[in-house]
């Protein structure tokens, strides 16, 4: 799975996730909406949120917390993801 950066110029970023339970990790849990900054840099369902700027996330981090953080670090910013691995429906051409 590869690790990606996305530089964050201003604004929100447009995406919505939950942490994981049994793993403690956050998670990208519905699809980006169209002409969002996560819709633009192809983030989608089951992208995993490492960390913003220098800051990695743990499992000890909450929810709620991650949010509040992602919400008030100033821009820009970078968020750090592991993109999901994708694969492809049964019988899809390429």
């Amino acid at each position: 799975m590869a690790v990606h950066s996305f530089r964050i110029q201003e604004g929100g970023i447009g995406m919505s996730f939950t942490k994981d339970i049994f793993n403690g990790l956050f998670f990208i849990d519905f699809s980006p909406a169209p002409s969002t900054q996560a819709a633009n840099f192809g983030l989608d369902v089951g992208d995993c949120i490492l960390g913003i700027n220098s800051r990695r996330f743990t499992v000890d981090d909450e929810l709620a917390d991650v949010a509040a953080l992602l919400r008030s670090t100033p821009r820009p910013m970078t968020l750090t993801v592991r993109k999901a691995e994708r694969t492809r429906a049964a019988g899809a051409a390429g």
